[in-house]
């Protein structure tokens, strides 16, 4: 898991997770709220997504820029089914 759920979860530090703090190391210095959202997919097929961040201490202004973009995403097509 990328982010702990609980203070004794492991968090494995390899390509993954330092791909995944490229996007967040700046904001989290800061304090800065961030969010990302769904936004459709690539020529590729591969998810794409944009960011919200405000200033410091205005959480409420990220989540309502969040939902905002979220609304106006394009669809998102339903996962493949999973063979089990």
């Amino acid at each position: 898991n990328a982010v702990p759920l609980t203070p004794d979860d492991d968090i494995p530090f390899d390509q993954n997770t330092v791909g995944f703090l490229t996007f967040t190391w700046l904001w989290n210095l800061c304090g800065a709220p961030a969010v990302a959202v769904p936004w459709g997919l690539d020529a590729d097929g591969l998810p794409n997504s944009v960011q919200a961040i405000a200033a410091a201490g205005a959480d409420p202004v990220a989540i309502a820029v969040a939902a905002a973009a979220e609304a106006a995403a394009p669809g998102l097509p339903a996962p493949p089914a999973m063979n089990r």
